[in-house]
This record gives structure tokens, C-alpha cells and sequence, in this order.
């Protein structure tokens, strides 16, 4: 059976809230073009930690409307945009480096610390169960 619109709620305020930030990110990189590679990358980088914290509570909700497979496949749609965003903003600083004639090496402490900790969760998101 199928879930109720009231089931849906929940899900579609992650959406709504998730569609809105998206559009505030498209404006902010439109307006701000010149250092807009630059911008994207701390801004979806943030956009998936807020998806993976969102991910963990909606899987750890203690919801008594939502059953448990909604609940982890309200996990799984967010933490696959965390991964997404995630992609997205490697994807900014390597393209601003090639623009800039930079070296794409991991060469600062920042750069050390993010590069495993981008393939571990990435790795993790790749880990999703083939039934929901």
C-alpha cells in the first residue's frame, strides 16, 4: 500500500528545502562570476555536510507515522545529494585550479584532510543496499 499524503510531508520539505538552497547557490554563482568556482566549492561542500546530518536524523527519526523502509529511503535520497554535492564541489576547486594554472595535487593541510575524508563518505555512499 502506498504512503499517505501526510507520510509525504517529511519528504517533501527536505525537497522543497533542498530545491530553494539549490536556487540561492545558482544565484549566488551568477551574481558573483568572477571568483565563482572558487565560491561554489565551500558552499557544496556545506549544502552535503546539511544533506548528511539531514540523512542521519531522517534515518534516526523515531517517527510513529513514517515506516521504517520510508524512513531509509528518506536516508538514502540524502545522503546520495550529500554525495552528489560532495562531487560537485571537488568538481569547483579542481576545475578554479586547471583555470588558474594550479597544481590539482593535495598540497595544504586542507586539501590533506578533505581528500580522504571526501573518498571515505563517497565510499560510503557507494555502499547503499540494493533494496530499500
Amino acid at each position: 500500500m502506498g504512503a499517505s499524503f501526510r507520510d509525504k510531508i517529511p519528504t517533501a520539505l527536505c525537497a522543497l528545502s533542498g530545491f530553494t538552497w539549490l536556487a540561492f547557490v545558482a544565484v549566488v554563482l551568477i551574481v558573483w562570476n568572477p571568483i565563482s568556482l572558487f565560491v561554489a566549492h565551500p558552499i557544496f561542500m556545506i549544502t552535503a555536510l546539511v544533506l548528511m546530518a539531514m540523512g542521519t536524523v531522517a534515518y534516526r527519526a523515531a517517527d510513529a507515522r513514517l515506516s521504517k523502509s520510508a524512513l531509509r529511503a528518506a536516508h538514502m535520497k540524502l545522503q546520495v545529494a550529500a554525495a552528489v554535492c560532495s562531487l560537485a564541489g571537488l568538481a569547483a576547486i579542481l576545475a578554479n585550479k586547471v583555470l588558474h594554472g594550479k597544481s590539482v595535487v593535495p598540497g595544504t593541510w586542507h586539501s590533506y584532510v578533505g581528500t580522504p575524508s571526501l573518498s571515505l563518505s563517497l565510499s560510503l555512499s557507494l555502499c547503499l543496499p540494493s533494496t530499500v
